[in-house]
C-alpha cells in the first residue's frame, strides 16, 4: 500500500482506506524516456550549430541552459501528474483524483451503493506482461456516470476488491432494509 497520509483524504468517521492506487510505474518509464530521448536530440542540434560556427556564444550557452531547465521542468511535470493521480477506494466510496496537469487537478466520488458495473480492459502485449489495464466503473443514478482510469497495476484484483466491497455494502443495506420493516405481519 502506498503511504499517504490519512489526514490528505477527507473521510467520512466510520470510513476506512481500503486501497490505494496509482498508475503503473511503466507509464512514467514511458514519459521519462520520452522526455530523455527529446532532450538529447535537443542538445544535438544545438552542438551540432556549436560544432558548425567553430565557437560558443553566450546565446548557445544561454540556450543550452533553457533546454536543461525545459528537461528538467518536464521531469517534474511527469512525476507529479503520476504521483498525484490516485484511486482511492474506501468502504463507501471511490474517490478519483486525477492530476490533468500542474496546476489542473479534477476530483470526482462515487458511492459504492451505486456502483453497478466494473470493468478491466487490457490491450497489447505490455498490459499483458506488466500485469496493467484500464479500470471502469458505471454508477446508477439519474445520469449515468463513467470513471476510468488508464495504466492500473493488477486491474483484475482491483475490479475485485471494488466488487467485493460493492456487494459488502449492497447487503448490508438490504439487511438494514429488512431489519427496519419488521417481520411479516399476516392478516386475518
Amino acid at each position: 500500500m502506498n503511504n499517504l497520509k490519512h489526514n490528505s483524504i477527507f473521510t467520512q468517521p466510520d470510513e476506512k482506506i481500503i486501497l490505494i492506487t496509482r498508475k503503473h510505474w511503466i507509464k512514467f518509464a514511458r514519459d521519462v524516456i520520452i522526455i530523455t530521448i527529446l532532450g538529447f536530440f535537443a542538445f544535438a542540434v544545438l552542438f551540432k550549430i556549436i560544432n558548425s560556427t567553430g565557437h560558443t556564444s553566450p546565446i548557445f550557452v544561454f540556450a543550452l541552459a533553457v533546454i536543461m531547465l525545459i528537461i528538467w521542468i518536464s521531469f517534474f511535470v511527469a512525476w507529479t501528474n503520476h504521483y498525484l493521480d490516485i484511486w482511492i477506494v474506501t468502504n463507501k466510496r471511490i474517490i478519483d483524483i486525477e492530476q490533468i496537469n500542474l496546476f489542473h487537478r479534477t476530483k470526482s466520488t462515487m458511492r459504492l451503493e451505486r456502483v453497478q458495473n466494473v470493468g478491466v480492459k487490457r490491450k497489447g502485449v505490455l498490459e499483458e506482461i506488466f500485469n496493467f489495464g484500464t479500470i471502469s466503473v458505471e454508477t446508477a443514478g439519474y445520469k449515468t456516470f463513467v470513471a476510468e482510469m488508464n495504466n492500473i497495476p493488477d486491474p483484475n484484483g482491483v475490479a475485485r476488491t471494488i466488487m467485493e466491497l460493492v456487494d459488502s455494502v449492497t447487503e448490508h443495506k438490504n439487511k438494514l432494509t429488512h431489519t427496519n420493516l419488521g417481520s411479516p405481519t399476516h392478516s386475518e
